[in-house]
């Protein structure tokens, strides 16, 4: 963010026996004054819902100098079964599991599916255990050798990011680049709130 490192994001994902496992960490120790520095683990992997039958969790751990809390969501079909806070959040949305007509997939998991894009990602609505996102495709610019998708992500429902910014509604740009084989792979991140302009580098 103007030049300053705040942190470093790492993704991974392997192939195991019973399915797919994905994590994603982030670790911020670098924000102004140290106002978001902390910690994000999470993994997703499969598991089993409270009915006995095969699911995927997302699991997550928030790490800051104020509070730890823990979450976890069980998605099945890309559609929520079940969901935990510990501690509970004092302002989330209400989810009705059994009723809401939502396709959902989780931050892990959307992060891997934009990183192993070769072309612009179509729309994708996440849930995070506290807010419903969608993320739609805006539109595409081709350069030589690189590829820019432009991309808005918005809440819409549950509270915005960042208390008290409350951001509701980003601007994000993908990045690809292109390789002597023709081959696009996912090299730089720009997201866009207000005055704040954050940029994730691909470090091979």
């Amino acid at each position: 963010m103007m030049g300053r490192t705040l942190g470093q994001v790492t993704y991974s994902r392997t192939q195991k026996d019973h399915g797919l496992h994905s994590t994603l960490t982030a670790r911020l120790n670098n924000t102004p004054m140290g106002v978001f520095d902390g910690v994000f683990k999470g993994v997703r992997q499969p598991s089993t819902g409270p009915d006995g039958r095969q699911a995927y969790e997302y699991r997550v751990s928030n790490v800051s100098p104020k509070r730890t809390r823990k979450v976890s969501v069980l998605f099945r079909n890309e559609r929520v079964v079940q969901t935990r806070v510990t501690p509970p959040y004092k302002n989330a949305m209400a989810l009705d599991l059994e009723n809401a007509p939502l396709i959902a997939t989780d931050m892990i998991d959307a992060f891997g599916a934009v990183s192993a894009q070769t072309q612009c990602p179509g729309s994708l609505r996440i849930y995070d255990g506290r807010r419903l996102i969608r993320v739609s495709p805006k539109s595409s610019i081709v350069q030589s050798k690189q590829l820019t998708c432009l991309m808005t992500y918005k809440v819409i429902k549950g509270p915005g990011h960042l208390h008290p910014f409350n951001f509701r509604s980003v601007g994000v740009s993908l990045t690809y680049k292109t390789d002597t084989l023709g081959r696009n792979a996912l090299d730089q991140i720009d997201l866009n709130a207000g005055v704040f302009n954050i940029s994730l580098l691909q470090n091979n």
